[in-house]
């Protein structure tokens, strides 16, 4: 007889959405403290930017090998990877450069140093720009990923995890085209995530002993940025091996260990729409604050932080309701014509439920 746990340990699969629900959140208080230049202006040895500074090492590693493990729901094939890119443009560079393209127009109009004249926006199709870099980063990595997966019959990913890791510590020299450096640095985590997930019965089964291997090496880099923060007062660093470091670890730390919730995914599919549009509520409401006289950190941060989730999540369920302008700010397919392919939300459950099953069948059939 299999006991309760033994049925629910493969749900583990699910906490995939917990990880992209925390870096949201993350990325959203990064971006209402700001760097020293701008948001809140705080200074390098204040406590918040310590702990921002840290996150970095985390958010878009995180976000990365998020975007790794989704990839494995639907990897492209010899025949349908034009189809498999043609998505991709749909779904992550059109809301992109929208979103990017607004981003510029209004922070020129109020003449802010994110501002872009309306005759170089063009730029925001082939160079990085804001944190709208990841979306072409991302990219990239679905495209090399994705031919060389190909090419090794969905075979070489572990090959291909070491190979990016050695481009990443020893890179190249690269154009910013496409941001491409980036899609460099975080390609570890991107395959990562599709090792992570294609092992994910040896992962689940070995999960006692990876969990505390995880604990161990997330703790060192905390005890590395605590170090480097208040013996030598400085920020922690921001390299390549400490992004290695914290962001693998935490991120398996937290997709085997975080209690994972049933309406996370109908939460996780706001993630995006946040990603795109929350800092147009931080700023908004920043200025608003200080418009008013308000500087404590402590009204600031929970407020922005709340309207950078709270306004893009009204502006999804908006645009939902407006037909060809909401879909391609959301990238979704609008209802008429082409394939109706499941959300990505049903695909994980799909995929989630039939690991779960076929746990429990090899466990039963080991007990008999």
């Amino acid at each position: 007889m299999v006991n309760t746990g033994d049925k629910l340990r493969p749900i583990a699969l699910g906490s995939i959405e917990e990880l992209r629900i925390i870096a949201t959140i993350l990325l959203v208080a990064f971006h209402v403290i700001g760097q020293p230049d701008s948001g809140l202006r705080l200074s390098e040895d204040h406590p918040a930017r310590f702990i921002v500074d840290l996150g970095a090492s985390f958010r878009m590693p995180a976000f990365a090998f998020v975007a790794g493990f989704i990839y494995c729901l639907r990897p492209p094939t010899r025949g349908s990877m034009v189809s498999f890119l043609r998505g991709k443009v749909r779904r992550i560079a059109v809301p992109g450069l929208i979103a990017s393209a607004l981003f510029g127009s209004v922070a020129y109009l109020l003449g802010t140093r994110f501002g872009i004249p309306p005759q170089e926006l063009w730029e925001l199709i082939f160079f990085p720009y804001a944190h709208f870099w990841f979306l072409q980063a991302v990219l990239v990595m679905f495209i090399v990923v994705g031919l060389a997966d190909i090419a090794l019959d969905h075979r070489g990913h572990w090959p291909m995890f070491f190979a990016s890791l050695v481009l990443a510590l020893w890179p190249p020299p690269l154009p910013q085209l496409f941001a491409m450096p980036h899609a460099l640095q975080l390609a570890p985590f991107f395959i990562f995530g599709v090792g992570v997930y294609r092992s994910w019965d040896w992962v689940s089964a070995h999960a006692r002993a990876i969990v505390p291997l995880a604990a161990v090496a997330t703790l060192l880099a905390f005890s590395a940025a605590f170090h480097d923060y208040i013996l030598l007062n400085t920020s922690p660093q921001k390299g390549i091996a400490s992004s290695l470091l914290l962001g693998m670890s935490l991120s398996v730390l937290i997709l085997l260990c975080w209690p994972h919730h049933p309406q996370a995914r109908k939460i996780g599919r706001f993630s995006f729409t946040i990603y795109l549009y929350h800092v147009f509520a931080t700023a908004g409401t920043r200025m608003g604050l200080n418009a008013l006289g308000v500087d404590a950190l402590w009204i600031h941060l929970p407020l922005g932080t709340v309207a950078g989730i709270l306004a893009p999540v009204a502006l999804h369920l908006v645009l939902l309701k407006v037909p060809v302008i909401g879909p391609l700010m959301l990238g979704l397919r609008t209802k008429t014509g082409g394939q109706n392919y499941e959300p990505v939300s049903q695909t994980l459950t799909r995929h989630t439920q039939a690991i779960a099953t076929r746990a429990v069948e090899t466990k039963l059939t080991g007990r008999n």
